[in-house]
């Protein structure tokens, strides 16, 4: 049988528990007295206080206060006459391509040893002008 109050425990049963049976009901004793009661926890805004007839109304004053939100969103003209909604195409000149379907047509199965060879050399050409970073291992690579 289980025994509400634990100093009740630990009196009753001193004489037949062995010592590292009571040091560990002292250990859970002291650690459960320090725990915080349930009204600091709510005042800390930790335990919520279990009323669901108040938390039903605060998710729908909630859920009352974001449609509203959303029934009073700008408009598209008015996100871009304050410059937060902006268009790829205002920045960037855009042009018809040719639409056609680019999975059938593998070009780079048509390079011949040659090709391959040209194409390294202009992408060692293009990391030689434009980056500051392969400056050391310039000198072993040979440009043909």
């Amino acid at each position: 049988e289980l025994c509400p109050n634990p100093t009740q425990l630990l009196t009753q049963s001193r004489e037949r528990l062995s010592s590292i049976q009571l040091f560990s009901l002292a250990f859970l004793f002291r650690r459960l007295s320090q725990r915080p009661t349930a009204e600091e926890l709510e005042q800390r805004n930790i335990l919520k206080p279990r009323n669901e007839q108040e938390e039903m109304e605060e998710k729908r004053e909630i859920k009352r206060r974001l449609t509203r939100k959303l029934s009073q969103r700008p408009t598209v003209e008015e996100l871009r006459q304050a410059k937060i909604l902006i268009r790829f195409s205002d920045y960037v000149e855009v042009s018809d391509a040719q639409d056609y379907d680019r999975r059938a047509d593998k070009p780079w199965t048509r390079l011949t040893a040659a090709d391959k060879v040209r194409l390294g050399s202009r992408a060692i050409c293009f990391l030689f002008c434009f980056s500051d970073t392969i400056a050391a291992p310039r000198v072993c690579l040979t440009i043909t």
